[in-house]
Formats: structure tokens, sequence, C-alpha cells
């Protein structure tokens, strides 16, 4: 099913279903304001390099269900952490460099429940078809259910837009290099940290790059995303194109500790 943008879809009411209670009311209607408070901060750390609860009913029209209202998560890093040097672009800081978003685990159409993968994403297109993700033909057909398996976690992600670029040809080498505290991204985050920032932006933070990512194609054989074409390209490290830089897709971890330093 390919989704409309720009068309608020809400989520369907069962006329047989128990109200709630005001005393609930209350209570979601106060997570909701903390949240716009939270978010509001955060819109003014990252401007351009953010994409919370908002931008999904602004871009794509997709509202959050009742309960994912019920228990929005809180930004789990500082301002420290934000403000604390970036590993990958000397002489600037993490809320510099790095793109702060908002997953969501599912979409609710109707009385149906559909999971975010790249398969959904896919239909979550805008004008001009923008912003498009293109699998090369190997890639579907060695693995034609791959963009479907994997879901989107409902839970705030920070990813810097340039990943590091490492001089090595293996994989692992350049895993190994990652600084302390960040991880592999999966082909799902990196493919959806693109497809957010040209929804905001109406452009691709950067082209003729290919990123590692956490998933294995088949052996000896890494998923690649990066820009072609005007497109976020899926590929494999056996089929990846010619005059491309290598990268590593990563994302920073959430702190074991949570804070609370933004609403």
């Amino acid at each position: 099913m390919e989704i409309r943008p720009n068309k608020p879809i809400t989520p369907a009411q069962n006329e047989n279903s128990t109200p709630k209670s005001p005393k609930n009311n209350a209570s979601e209607e106060k997570r909701v304001e903390t949240t716009t408070t939270e978010e509001s901060h955060l819109r003014e750390v990252f401007g351009e390099r953010f994409f919370g609860s908002d931008d999904w009913k602004h871009s794509f029209g997709i509202s959050l269900s009742r309960e994912q209202l019920a228990n929005i998560p809180r930004f789990p890093w500082s301002n420290a952490h934000l403000n604390q040097p970036c590993p990958f672009t000397p002489g600037a800081r993490v809320r510099d460099t790095h793109m702060a978003f908002l997953g969501i685990d599912h979409h609710t159409v109707l009385f149906f429940k559909f999971s975010v993968t790249i398969n959904l994403l896919s239909g979550l297109r805008g004008f001009h078809y923008q912003p498009r993700i293109s699998i090369s033909s190997s890639f579907q057909h060695q693995n034609p259910n791959f963009t479907s398996q994997e879901n989107l976690q409902y839970r705030w992600y920070l990813a810097p837009l340039q990943p590091p670029h490492y001089s090595y040809t293996i994989p692992n080498d350049a895993i190994a290099q990652l600084p302390r505290r960040y991880s592999l991204s999966s082909t799902l985050v990196e493919t959806t940290k693109l497809f957010l920032y040209y929804a905001k932006n109406g452009i691709y933070p950067r082209t003729n790059t290919l990123s590692f990512t956490s998933d294995e194609f088949s052996h000896n054989s890494r998923v690649l995303v990066g820009v072609q074409d005007n497109a976020i390209r899926l590929s494999t490290t056996h089929y990846r194109p010619n005059n491309f830089s290598i990268t590593t897709a990563c994302t920073l971890n959430p702190p074991r500790k949570e804070v609370n330093t933004w609403a």
C-alpha cells in the first residue's frame, strides 16, 4: 500500500471501545505537552538535522497513535553529551554534525497496523517521487524479503550525517575502528536517516558515498547504503558501483543512565 503524503491519517476509533477516564486523558495530555517542550528544545539545537513527531505528520501525514502518544520516549542524551567533541569532524561538537530523529515502530491506517520497514518507507514519497529508495536487481534477486524483515524501533536515534571514512577495504577492520559508544547501524536505520533528512530539507546530505551496515548479505558480503542518481541506493560489497567512497554507518549509543535535561 502506498500512502499519500501530506494527508493526515488518524487511528480508527472503535465505537464499542470504553472511553478513557479523565485521569488517563490528563496524563496523556501531560506527556504530549512535555514531549512538545522537549522537541522544541531539540529543534533549536539541531535545526535542519532534527526530525520529530511533528515532522512525521507534516512530511507524510502520519500522526502518532493513542498508544504511541501515551508512551513517547524521552530523548536520552543530555546537553553535556551533545556538547562533546565529534569524533569524526575535528573542531565540531556532536550537536553540530549529528542528526536526531524519532523512529516509529508502526503506522496505523484504519484498523490496520503497518510496521515501519524499508518497504513502507518506499511508499512515503512526496513531490517528484522523492525521497526515493533504489535497490539493485542483484540485491532483490538474492534476498527479495530483506526490505520487509526489520522493523524500526520506537526510540530516538542520533547518528552522524557524514559517517567516518576509513582506508580499510575489509568491513570488519573498519568496524573495529569505531569510537567508543558508537555501534554499526542497520540498513534500515541508515536508510531512514537519509530518507528523513531529504524529507525535511529537499536534498540528500551526501552523494557518491556508500556505507557499510551491520547486515551481512551473504558470506563475506555486507549491505551498503548510499545515494546515487538522486536516490537512496541499497547494494552489497560484491556489487558496489565504481568511483564511490566507502564509509561506516554508525549511531551513538544511548547512555546507560537515563537523563532528563530537555523537559
